[in-house]
């Protein structure tokens, strides 16, 4: 999903998960800026539709510590002149033990509450050849098993069309990559816990197991598509779709129910939601949507269009997002307006499932935690049990920093 090419991926995931001459499936996490600290990195591939597929997923955790060195120092008889690729600031972690933990705990949160296996990969050695590591190590590997099989639970379903990629020329990489690798991210800071499949995995996926589905430029929208989606389409659910639905197919209006007029050539757009800016794109097809009466802008472009739509039918919300991207802030108040449970609200990464919540501090402060029930938060590393008033918990946490918790 981070490879955002025609020419540079196989773009055939879907087929693969329903081969059943294949066993699993395995990926690093995505290199979201340089698997910095503070931003939410995400996955390679669209993880939960491996275990619809009944294939274990592997997240391979080759996660940078405060020892990691680039191939030059760490491997200098292996002639690393040749590729300088592996000099760069990707191959360096934190400058600090804390830091590092912080990123370790928050990748093992990130793979064990989306029940994926996963395995720490020391890739040119010495990565996690200190004490406070391996004395992590061994703790992470007692909880796994508790950690992972508990009840997955996620309010955001997010449907990746693969056939989408295909309408892209090499010039448009960046338009592609924000529609997907980038909104994810945005998605992950949300505060809401997400799962991923494949646009083909619609019909076989519960939407009451979910409060939101997010289909990510499904380009054709072939009519078993529709009618697939049809289903989500009550309970008060939101659905919404991004940039150009069916726009290669039936057309949007026959995609969302929202009319737009289409101009000859193409246009720059840039757009902001409450002074969040959306990505900029070098340039999209001309169109613009035309509000009904009821329709209600969430966002518009610089030059005063709607940029992202809601309408309010009895049962459910219907959102088009013409830009791509949404910021973090938008789709947390589409969650909250489906009734989805939101764990934190300030810009923190978060990782979930019915038992025990993983938060990566995006800032220094204090960070609150929503609960979805009643109860406290012990966390499942130090023993901590913090206080709370059984809805919500608080705790001062600085930038980089990962904890852990169960719902006792």
């Amino acid at each position: 999903m981070t490879i955002c090419s025609v020419e540079g991926a196989h773009n055939d995931y879907a087929r693969l998960m329903a081969d059943e001459a294949i066993d699993f499936a395995a990926s690093p996490f995505a290199y979201t800026k340089g698997r910095a600290q503070g931003v939410h990195w995400g996955f390679q591939c669209a993880l939960e539709c491996a275990g619809l597929h009944g294939k274990p997923f592997f997240v391979e955790s080759d996660v940078r510590t405060c020892l990691s060195r680039p191939l030059s120092e760490a491997m200098p008889e292996s002639a690393p002149h040749v590729n300088r690729l592996y000099d760069g600031v990707l191959w360096r972690g934190p400058p600090d033990v804390r830091g590092s933990l912080g990123q370790m705990i928050r990748a093992f949160g990130d793979a064990a509450l989306h029940g994926a296996a996963m395995w720490w990969f020391d890739m040119l050695g010495g990565w996690y050849a200190s004490e406070p590591f391996m004395e992590f190590h061994k703790r992470a590997c007692e909880l796994y098993p508790v950690v992972s099989t508990a009840e997955p639970q996620a309010a955001i379903a997010v449907f990746v069309d693969e056939a989408a990629i295909g309408c892209f020329t090499e010039r448009a990489v960046e338009t592609c990559s924000s529609l997907l690798f980038r909104q994810m991210s945005q998605i992950g800071a949300s505060g809401a816990m997400y799962h991923t499949y494949m646009l083909t995995d619609l019909p076989q996926v519960d939407p009451e197991r979910y409060r939101m589905a997010i289909l990510v430029f499904p380009a054709f929208m072939e009519p078993e598509t529709r009618a697939a989606l049809a289903k989500w389409r009550r309970g008060g659910r939101t659905v919404v779709q991004t940039f150009l639905p069916g726009y290669y197919g039936s057309g949007i209006e026959a995609a969302t129910g929202f009319r737009v007029h289409e101009a000859p050539g193409i246009r720059k757009v840039s757009a902001s939601w409450h002074g969040q800016a959306f990505v900029e794109e070098p340039a999209i097809p001309d169109i613009r949507i035309e509000p009904a009466c009821g329709d209600i802008v969430l966002a518009v472009t610089d030059d005063g269009d709607p940029a992202v739509i809601m309408r309010r039918h009895d049962d459910y919300q219907e959102v088009l997002a013409l830009v791509p991207c949404m910021p973090a802030g938008l789709v947390r108040e589409l969650v909250l307006l489906s009734a989805g449970h939101v764990w934190s609200h300030t810009g923190d990464c978060i990782s979930a499932n019915s038992r025990y919540v993983c938060i990566h501090a995006a800032s220094d402060g204090v960070k609150r935690i929503y609960l979805p029930r009643k109860g406290r938060l012990l966390d499942i590393f130090s023993g901590e049990i913090l206080k709370g008033n059984e809805t919500w918990t608080e705790m001062e946490m600085g930038f980089g920093d990962s904890r852990i918790f169960e719902i006792v």
